[in-house]
């Protein structure tokens, strides 16, 4: 139906497709209608497009191939997952539903893959359908000429150079055409963010949690002059996080030299990139670098490109590994059209080769996040101990503070963690798996819980209702959690060798209750509990430009500014 003019041996079959599958999956995409051309509902969805390819080592300097020998009989057998190239087997969209941006759409997730593999690009044979009108006053190299400099045009070869390919020229006896005695055009698209050679691209494991941390690790000791991460602190980083679409390592000779792992929330992809500084030359630093962020990027476009790109005016879906299924997905609410996605890095300001890196990718400087630190030991007054406790630490009446119970808190723990998130600069809420999947990874006994003792609100008075006025709020029923605050412990080298060191991770009192003593006393609650486990030092981040003022809290608390984050931004669209 789409390329009628190949010989019966050329063409495809059912058991081909299951083949591809087999072989290469990432590789093999499909669009599908839920509307007949016009506009009438179909009984079940439709297969109108695909776009299929595989893996393998091409050479450009030897260009000519014949199709069905390089898609090994319709099989792809020729594939290899290390291959440099994606080879562009096919691309057909039902003569039907063509107009509608669904040839661009298969191109652009070809390109997405080839992006977030690190490959050198795609290149492709391509036909020429427009060449019968003009083989008797052109040769097939003098119409392929004329199309690539824009003097004539081919409803093919023309929209492949307008999806970003350029034209190297022909291939002979490539595939059965009468009117072009078998030849076909030969296109390339090259990935402008290839790893370099010699390095390899795959989706990290939880058994690579080791070694990412010693890439970490050694990122750390070279921006900060000390470690501190370890395997279980990236284990926990991981938890619930889809390995396949969300982490990647480079690896050389099977070591790991750079990794990436990312945070996708509606709106929003946060990048957590890193490459060895055992990566001697700078200029490979730079290309892994490069890539890290190409992949993010492209991690959002497809993201993006699933909610907008291929549900248009015909009910036009992306299936299969274009990421759209039947009911809501992440998809559904990242913004459509121009607004794009966030893409977002923390780039330490010591480190000023990876910020060069990001300004020259368009990312712009949005604001600070500090790291703060002070000392613990016998200045941490007041121990965990004692019925009075909390309330030597300033907490107001009628709240008290215990740990964190696990699923007896759920779902209120989490709806107050988000509350007390509201105010946050260009934070994306989390939703109640990615909670989940993060408080699970914590010490219960270091996650602190502020609920209200009695039927209390921020403007109560002792034992009574709420007293009205300014700044008072609604009245919180007793056993409401209004304040959160999860801790933790890992190891630090320093240049005074290991030892533990304190992490608040994260601090949320929700809004009508801030600014009543509740934040403090969670800070002091939190380094009596990190000093009695041995934390020599506690740490942690903040947003220099907070409207909250957290960084007065923390000022208040005795710790000071150790290094800044600078937070990087740019908006990425459906084509990345």
């Amino acid at each position: 139906m789409c390329f009628p003019g190949l010989a019966e041996h050329e063409r495809m079959k059912a058991e081909h497709f299951l083949e591809h599958q087999r072989r290469f999956p990432a590789g093999e995409f499909v669009a599908l209608a839920r509307t007949a051309p016009d506009g009438s509902p179909l009984a079940e969805e439709r297969v109108v497009g695909l776009g299929s390819g595989f893996l393998i080592d091409f050479d450009l300097s030897r260009p000519d191939h014949a199709f069905i020998d390089i898609i090994a009989g319709g099989t792809y057998a020729n594939h290899d997952p290390a291959g440099a190239w994606y080879y562009g087997a096919d691309i057909s969209v039902h003569p039907e539903y063509r107009g509608h941006g669904i040839g661009g759409a298969l191109y652009r997730a070809r390109q997405a893959v080839v992006r977030r593999l690190g490959k050198k690009g795609i290149v492709a044979g391509g036909a020429l359908p427009g060449y019968h009108a003009y083989r008797a006053e052109l040769s097939v190299d003098e119409y392929v000429a004329k199309i690539a400099a824009g003097e004539l045009y081919d409803p093919t070869l023309a929209f492949q150079i307008a999806n970003g390919f350029e034209v190297l020229g022909v291939i002979r006896d490539y595939m059965t055409d009468e009117f072009t005695g078998n030849a076909a055009s030969l296109i390339v698209w090259r990935n402008p963010d290839p790893v370099p050679d010699g390095y390899r691209v795959r989706p990290a494991r939880l058994e690579d949690a080791a070694a990412v941390a010693g890439v970490i690790g050694r990122r750390q000791r070279a921006d900060l002059g000390a470690v501190e991460v370890d395997e279980g602190g990236v284990r926990d980083d991981w938890a619930g996080i889809d390995f396949d679409a969300d982490t990647v390592v480079v690896e050389q000779g099977g070591v790991v030299r750079a990794c990436a792992d990312l945070v996708v929330r509606p709106g929003q992809v946060s990048t957590y990139a890193y490459v060895d500084p055992e990566v001697v030359d700078a200029g490979t630093r730079r290309e892994l670098g490069a890539f890290l962020a190409a992949w993010g990027e492209a991690r959002a476009a497809e993201e993006l490109r699933a909610a907008e790109n291929l549900r248009a005016a015909e009910n036009l879906r992306a299936a299969d590994n274009l990421r759209a299924v039947d009911g809501p997905t992440a998809a559904d609410e990242l913004p459509r059209g121009d607004d794009g996605v966030v893409v977002r890095h923390y780039a330490i300001d010591t480190n000023p080769e990876a910020v060069r890196l990001l300004e020259d990718r368009g990312y712009v400087f949005q604001r600070s996040v500090l790291w703060m630190e002070r000392e613990l030991g016998a200045a941490v007054s007041g121990a965990p101990a004692g019925p009075t406790a909390g309330e030597r630490r300033g907490l107001p009446a009628g709240v008290s503070l215990r740990t964190y119970r696990g699923e007896r808190d759920e779902p209120a723990a989490h709806l107050a963690f988000e509350e007390g998130s509201l105010d946050m600069n260009g934070r994306a809420p989390n939703s109640r798996e990615q909670w989940l999947a993060y408080v699970g990874t914590k010490d219960p006994s270091l996650v602190f819980i502020v609920e209200t003792s009695d039927a209390a609100g921020p403007g109560s008075a002792p034992g009574g209702g709420p007293t009205g006025g300014p700044g008072s709020g609604p009245a919180r029923a007793a056993g409401e959690i209004v304040g959160i605050l999860i801790a933790s412990v890992s190891g630090s080298q320093r240049s005074g060798g290991t030892a533990a060191l304190g992490h608040v991770d994260s601090l949320r009192v929700v809004r009508s209750w801030r600014r009543k003593g509740i934040g403090a006393a969670l800070l002091a609650h939190a380094f009596a509990e990190l000093t009695a486990r041995g934390a020599a030092t506690v740490g942690l981040s903040v947003d220099a430009a907070s409207p909250t003022g957290a960084p007065n809290l923390y000022l208040d608390a005795g710790m000071h500014v150790t290094r800044r984050y600078l937070v990087m931004e740019r908006i990425v669209d459906a084509s990345g």
